[in-house]
């Protein structure tokens, strides 16, 4: 895998180019062998093991840096999103997301993360997911393509995953109500309006 680094910006395009030792810790998603850290200064050819593994950087989400995947390993790690931990799932996410904002990456990247929550149980992968489509929705305001982003969203993984768990957390029973609770309340609000419109 070739590594290289640069300035990230989201606002600033124009930004001066500035350089870092940046600490990067990585390994395969599966755990399959301990993670590796070295400190990235100039470009560098890592070997990261058997073609076709997951492997991720940032792993664990303790640096505080950007990753952007080619188009393989980040297909790769989109398949391979369930078998993540919860803070390399909200990882994963929060960097695609941050390089959509940045113009680094496609909008339709995003969704392609999205689509993989089906059976996400962690309240900060739903947090962070919801709160990317709560984005897109605002930026639809007044679009002809609202509607459809907002059928999207009441059908994909994360929301309509997160829907579905706010209606079973109003039936009464064991543990009833806690996914309510864990949801943010602009998500919560983000979601009745989606299903009431």
């Amino acid at each position: 895998m070739a590594l290289r680094q640069d300035r990230f910006t989201v606002h600033d395009p124009d930004a001066s180019p500035q350089h870092w030792n940046v600490p990067i810790v990585f390994g395969p998603i599966s755990g399959a062998r301990p993670a590796r850290s070295f400190v990235l200064d100039e470009p560098f050819e890592l070997r990261t093991g058997p073609c076709g593994e997951a492997v991720k950087l940032n792993l664990g989400d303790v640096g505080y840096y950007r990753v952007q995947y080619d188009t393989a390993t980040q297909a790769l790690l989109a398949r391979s999103l369930g078998a993540m931990s919860p803070a390399d799932r909200v990882n994963l996410i929060s960097d695609n997301w941050a390089l959509v904002e940045a113009g680094r990456a496609v909008p339709a990247s995003i969704f392609e993360l999205i689509d993989q929550l089906a059976n996400e149980d962690s309240r900060a992968v739903w947090t962070r997911s919801c709160a990317s489509s709560r984005v897109i929705d605002h930026l639809e305001q007044d679009r002809p393509g609202r509607a459809a982003f907002q059928a999207y969203a009441a059908l994909a993984a994360a929301a309509g995953l997160c829907a579905d768990r706010l209606a079973a957390s109003r039936k009464r029973g064991p543990g009833s109500g806690r996914l309510a609770r864990a949801i943010d309340p602009h998500t919560r609000r983000f979601w009745r309006r989606i299903h009431s419109e």
